[in-house]
C-alpha cells in the first residue's frame, strides 16, 4: 500500500498538485497511518483510497477548466 500511495504522489506532482490546499492533508494522513507501528491497515486503506479519489477528482476537473 505504501507504493501505492507513493505513486499517486507522484502523479500528483506530475500534475501540479503537490501542494493542493484539499490533498496535502489527505496525503499526509495516508503517509501518517502507512508509517505508523502496528499500521491499522483498514485505516491505512481507507486513507489511500480518499486521497486517491480526492487526487482523480481534481485532475478531471483540472482538465475540464
Amino acid at each position: 500500500m505504501y507504493k501505492r500511495q507513493s505513486g499517486y504522489q507522484a502523479k500528483a506532482l506530475g500534475h501540479g498538485l503537490s501542494e493542493h490546499p484539499q490533498l496535502t492533508p489527505l496525503a499526509e494522513r495516508a503517509r501518517t497511518l502507512l508509517h505508523t507501528a502496528p499500521c491499522e491497515l483498514e485505516q491505512a486503506r481507507a486513507a489511500v483510497n480518499a486521497y486517491q479519489e480526492m487526487l482523480t477528482a481534481t485532475i478531471a476537473r483540472d482538465a475540464r477548466s
